[in-house]
């Protein structure tokens, strides 16, 4: 099992920030697309703060990353287009730890 000492250090910060934009929603069953899942360590974690949220890990495979490094969505106006494109907004966008952006989408 892949663990990351990174993931260990921001999953509170992360939930937190999960847990205020599902406030009031505990009562609906939900379901969420995490991006950049990695080893899955947050994703687990979440499941269990937050039991009513179907939660969906994805992640770039490894041997397209390793075909081109650059692969990936760094521009996040980029990433904005396509979920519109898709029938999600951006919502809400934390800045958190290490330069990391949590980025929170619904669907229109």
């Amino acid at each position: 099992m892949l663990l990351s000492p990174q993931a260990e250090r921001n999953w509170e910060s992360l939930c937190s920030v999960l847990e205020d934009v599902l406030e009031d929603q505990s009562h609906r069953q939900l379901f969420a697309l995490e991006l950049g899942s990695g080893t899955g360590q947050h994703v687990i974690r979440f499941a269990q703060k937050m039991p009513f949220v179907t939660w969906q890990p994805s992640d770039i495979e490894e041997a397209s990353r390793e075909r081109n490094p650059e692969w990936g969505l760094p521009d996040i106006d980029v990433l904005r287009q396509h979920a519109y494109g898709n029938g999600l907004r951006l919502e809400r966008m934390v800045e958190m730890e290490d330069y990391y952006k949590c980025l929170i989408f619904r669907k229109l």
